[in-house]
């Protein structure tokens, strides 16, 4: 049975994110914080409000992650969320992969959680070694 590392949470309101995605900077937020296949699935959202939630939502977990890891330097484009056995999933690609394995050796998992609510969306993240 692996140990707790670190348990990280983070909520953000919904409309932060609206005002992102109406803003002119958006594009070059996107790329800042999402992963490249998140920035497709984004873009592939039926609905603003959808987009809104979806942002929120990744914007939550990464900011989850480096409190349970203190990595504060964590680089948010290469954080992946994605479905694994319908549940949401952390990958971890280049300086950060490098990072987690040098800190919590090649057996670490992240357990995530994601929910949302009409204002808020909420990520919690649980490091285990």
């Amino acid at each position: 049975m692996k140990a707790i590392k670190g348990i990280g949470v983070d909520i953000v309101n919904n409309q932060r994110m609206l005002n992102i995605i109406k803003a002119q900077y958006a594009e070059r937020f996107l790329v800042k914080v999402l992963h490249p296949s998140e920035i497709e699935q984004f873009k592939g959202k039926s609905t603003i409000q959808l987009q809104q939630q979806f942002l929120a939502s990744r914007w939550a977990v990464k900011e989850a992650l480096v409190k349970a890891s203190s990595f504060k330097e964590l680089v948010f484009p290469e954080v992946e969320i994605c479905r694994k056995h319908d549940k949401p999933n952390i990958v971890l690609h280049n300086t950060n992969l490098e990072y987690f394995k040098k800190n919590f050796g090649n057996d670490y998992e992240i357990q995530v959680s994601i929910s949302h609510e009409d204002s808020y969306s909420i990520g919690f993240v649980i490091l285990q070694i």
